[in-house]
């Protein structure tokens, strides 16, 4: 919950700036992540938090283009905890779908998201530093 805390387990975020001041996780909160290499950041936004349940974040800004193109892009992370100091982590990206007909738009389309991690990439052992391996 600690958004101060993503270079530590995040493998290609080396920085957090946190743009609406807020130090933990909540509905609203903004940060932005400077990516390893230096060239490329990208800002997000906690929509929803159910604590040690899900969160889902949006991306309104980014400099490889993805918020231009895919305005409507969903990352939602689920947590399940397995045993002691074990916990599944499942991280889905979405599109929202928007229907023409004025009904609420569903998260139902997965994608491939372009990091190569698969649409839905599951922490499959891990520690408190983070994840040892990916499924």
């Amino acid at each position: 919950m600690d958004l101060t805390k993503i270079p530590e387990f995040h493998p290609r975020v080396v920085k957090v700036d946190l743009l609406s001041g807020k130090t933990f996780r909540e509905q609203g909160a903004s940060y932005q992540c400077h990516l390893s290499g230096g060239k490329h950041t990208c800002v997000e936004r906690d929509i929803e938090i159910i604590p040690l349940q899900k969160i889902v974040t949006v991306l309104p800004e980014d400099t490889f283009g993805i918020s231009k193109i895919l305005t409507d892009y969903r990352v939602e992370t689920r947590f399940q905890a397995l045993a002691y100091r074990s916990t599944k982590v499942e991280i889905s990206h979405y599109l929202l779908d928007d229907n023409s007909e004025g009904q609420a738009p569903q998260l139902n389309r997965k994608r491939q998201n372009r990091s190569g991690y698969p649409g839905n990439t599951e922490c499959c052992q891990s520690n408190n530093r983070g994840c040892l391996s990916w499924k």
